[in-house]
């Protein structure tokens, strides 16, 4: 069934006139259009309203198309905390979960970090293992491979400011995020000088589209994830099936699809020191 993105806008009446949303569209690059790092310092930054890209035809149909039945058949417990509804992790769940949810220690505290980067290596050798097959190695390359080219230098993978231990990425999703916003310096360090989110998209519906709100939302009671929406402009861009999807992630964004979403995702971030790094 076709998406109406219209009905999902908004739960609350828009009730002033001067506070109407204004729709702009995000950059779909064409087959001979480099990504560039001026591209993507704009999402780094926020430059609105060039926040959100999309690189079609990164990835075939048919690797897609194997890569979500791959996925789909990973065994893996269920997704825990305020995504739970909207979002399952068929690889990166274990890791991810003590970091926001009470797992028999306080969550994000020291055991639960300790939990994540437990799994860190079995993470990465996991994927590397069941996706090879389809796209000839770590799906995760082909991403930080175009990003890096664009920058002019390799994306590393990031160490933990405060444990000094590496970082996962690369954590393979189902479903569609509500809005949120993500902040990088928890994870990177302080002097990380802003991030941008990125997906490979193995299965959407055709009128799938990430949008990047012109805002950043106060958290809510249960923190920075389902947030209320409000009246201010976005930008809609499409993220159809076999595409690199790239957004300014510490705006307030989310994406409009069919639960059957699966992604590869993960954040980039810009340090102090000229180095870029990747984490989930």
């Amino acid at each position: 069934m076709p998406i109406n993105h219209e009905t999902l806008i908004d739960d609350a009446p828009r009730a002033q006139a001067n506070c109407i949303r204004q729709r702009s569209a995000g950059r779909v690059m064409g087959p001979l259009e480099p990504l560039t790092k001026s591209h993507i310092m704009d999402l780094v930054y926020a430059r609105f309203p060039n926040v959100s890209i999309c690189l079609p035809n990164v990835l075939t149909t048919a690797s897609c198309k194997e890569a979500y039945r791959v996925a789909l058949n990973i065994p893996a417990p269920p997704y825990e905390g305020v995504a739970a509804s909207s979002l399952s992790t068929p690889l990166g769940s274990p890791a991810w979960a003590p970091r926001y949810v009470e797992t028999g220690f306080p969550k994000n505290g020291p055991d639960a970090w300790s939990v994540y980067f437990d799994q860190v290596e079995q993470w990465d050798r996991k994927r590397v293992e069941y996706f090879t097959p389809i796209f000839g190695g770590d799906p995760l390359d082909i991403a930080l491979n175009i990003i890096g080219t664009a920058l002019g230098q390799k994306v590393r993978r990031a160490f933990h400011p405060r444990y000094g231990r590496r970082m996962g990425a690369g954590i393979i999703r189902q479903g569609a995020a509500r809005r949120h916003f993500d902040d990088a310096r928890p994870d990177v360090g302080l002097d990380a000088l802003g991030h941008i989110g990125f997906v490979l998209v193995w299965n959407a519906s055709q009128e799938a589209v990430q949008r990047v709100h012109n805002c950043r939302s106060t958290p809510n009671e249960t923190g920075n994830y389902n947030l209320p929406n409000g009246n201010v402009e976005f930008v809609d861009c499409p993220s159809p099936t076999g595409s690199l999807c790239l957004l300014g992630a510490q705006l307030d964004h989310e994406v409009l699809d069919s639960a059957d979403r699966l992604t590869l995702a993960g954040h980039i971030a810009p340090l102090a020191n000229g180095n870029w790094v990747v984490y989930a």
